[in-house]
């Protein structure tokens, strides 16, 4: 179990995974987290546990929220909701403090 604490990279793309499992908090030093083209509904609860994390791709899901776990990820620097459901972000997303150097959020159902 030693080995996955250390893991820093997790690609489980195309799985029709429906939610975050627990035992990703166990993933302490995870950097990258790729999600994209699985099942994910809803939001990505589960995910705020990851403090280290950097780059989180969770496109071509099903989310339809914008997970206010993703506010605790203070090192997140790249982000991509695309392709899934969202139709709106937080009242308070221009104050966060993320470092963002990519933000993808094309193929939604935003409203004005």
């Amino acid at each position: 179990m030693t080995s996955l604490r250390l893991m820093t990279s997790l690609d489980v793309s195309h799985n029709k995974i429906e939610r975050l499992p627990e035992r990703l908090s166990r993933l302490s030093n995870l950097r990258r987290l790729q999600l994209a083209s699985n099942s994910l509904l809803k939001s990505l609860d589960g995910v705020g546990v990851l403090a280290q994390l950097e780059w989180l791709d969770a496109s071509g899901n099903a989310l339809d929220e914008f997970s206010d776990e993703l506010t605790s990820l203070h090192w997140l620097q790249h982000l991509d909701l695309s392709d899934n459901s969202l139709s709106n972000l937080p009242d308070n997303f221009g104050q966060l403090r993320f470092k963002f150097s990519s933000l993808t959020l094309f193929l939604n159902c935003f409203r004005s």
